[in-house]
């Protein structure tokens, strides 16, 4: 009987999560933006684990969307030269919280990223 249940109830999941979230998310929530720091290029075509380790690092960026979960991802410095950062993460339909505390943070100076085009 409990083998078929997620056959059955695939359609009742989704329609109910939202309700679920905007009741555990009711203000911005800060997260990492990744699980490690900045990968090298093309790392996840390396290899199987290769890919699996960028999976799982990435895996607040690939799931927060999935939820309808609106975030914006704001530098917080740099860790030697690779910049480094924090998600935010507001309820349903609520994107003005992740504004409002993306400028808060921006406003507390930030600093700038150098990019080096040429590489």
């Amino acid at each position: 009987m409990r083998r078929n249940w997620p056959r059955r109830n695939a359609r009742a999941i989704p329609a109910r999560w939202p309700a679920c979230v905007a009741s555990a998310i009711r203000c911005c929530r800060s997260i990492p933006v990744s699980g490690e720091l900045p990968f090298p290029d093309h790392l996840d075509r390396k290899d199987a684990e290769s890919f699996a380790r960028v999976w799982r690092a990435q895996l607040s960026q690939i799931a927060i969307p999935l939820m309808g979960l609106p975030a914006l991802t704001v530098s917080t410095g740099l860790v030697g030269r690779v910049p480094v950062g924090v998600q935010l993460v507001s309820g349903r339909f609520r994107e003005d919280l992740c504004l409002s505390a993306g400028e808060a943070i921006e406003a507390g100076g930030t600093p700038p990223s150098p990019i080096d085009p040429v590489r």
